[in-house]
């Protein structure tokens, strides 16, 4: 997993670099919608990761949380 997210960490240093020599515009806006959808993807794979560090060993997938009533 930390691979991916190093990956995903050096496209975005290289996009904000880009971001910050572009002129405003719209691809510029294009570009910062493209490294709000990097940093989300960035967080969504830290929070699985931290995720499975609280599985049990040996189980695949922890239980879900209960519903609560309403």
């Amino acid at each position: 997993m930390q691979e991916a997210i190093g990956i995903l960490r050096h496209s975005e240093t290289v996009l904000v670099k880009k971001i910050k020599a572009m002129k405003d515009g719209k691809p510029k806006y294009a570009a910062s919608e493209k490294l709000t959808e990097l940093r989300d993807a960035i967080k969504a794979l830290q929070a699985y990761e931290k995720h499975l560090a609280t599985v049990p060993d040996g189980w695949h997938t922890a239980w879900p949380d209960m519903p609560v009533g309403h």
